[in-house]
């Protein structure tokens, strides 16, 4: 039973370090602000070092360039485009971007696993205990790894929405109707509250990550080096 449990975990934990480790560079590398505007120069964008959007500007004369049904379209474009400027500008001088992307993939898909020295405990949990807790952790790290660790935020009453996840993708749905009534300060301020929101729930999931991270230490703290490499 430990046996299959650990292989399971281990694979979890080393995908979840490396690309964790993947994402740290790169953030590190990345400017402080990023922007990118949809492909009409409407809707702007502002994303942190992290990836994750900050805020939005909306133009007067959306209603032309868009129309009521073009918004949503357009604040993902914005956010994406944001996110390349980002990524591109974490690049080294000189090199490719899409390197951040290779080495993403070989995170997801190489074996061996790279587990990070494990926090000192005071006294030691008893190792069923520790698996249990692990296993419990296990099934919303997945979820995360496969993309699905998203979190969204509304305003207006449900009518406006935003969706990210970690990784920095962003989707937006609107009421075509109550667009349509909105000038470009307003819907700059509604996308910036629904933003908000949701930038709330990513920071819960972070919350309840670092906790699995923590568990997945201590199993690995408890476990001999030698049971752990027979369990790939």
């Amino acid at each position: 039973m430990y046996d299959e449990a650990l292989r399971e975990i281990a694979g979890a934990y080393a995908r979840l370090s490396r690309a964790d480790e993947v994402f740290a560079a790169a953030e590190a590398a990345a400017p402080a602000r990023s922007t990118g505007s949809d492909r009409t120069g409407t809707v702007h964008a502002v994303v942190g070092r992290d990836g994750i959007p900050e805020s939005f500007v909306v133009d007067p004369g959306w209603h032309r360039a868009l129309g009521a049904t073009g918004l949503a379209g357009a604040v993902a474009e914005a956010c994406a485009a944001a996110g390349t400027a980002a990524w591109e500008a974490s690049a080294p001088s000189g090199a490719d971007p899409r390197e951040w992307f290779t080495r993403l993939h070989r995170a997801f898909t190489e074996d061996a696993p790279a587990p990070r020295p494990a926090p000192a405990h005071r006294q030691p949990r008893p190792l069923d205990a520790v698996v249990a807790d692990a296993l419990d952790h296990l099934g919303p790290i997945l979820a995360g790894l496969g993309g699905t660790g998203s979190a969204t935020g509304t305003a207006a009453g449900g009518r406006l929405s935003l969706t990210l996840d970690p990784a920095g993708s962003v989707s937006c749905e609107a009421d075509p109707d109550w667009v349509s009534r909105q000038e470009a300060g307003e819907l700059g301020e509604a996308l910036d509250r629904a933003l908000a929101a949701a930038r709330a729930g990513l920071s819960a999931g972070a919350d309840g990550m670092a906790r699995a991270e923590a568990v997945f230490g201590e199993l690995f703290e408890r476990i001999p080096r030698q049971r752990r490499e027979g369990a790939r």
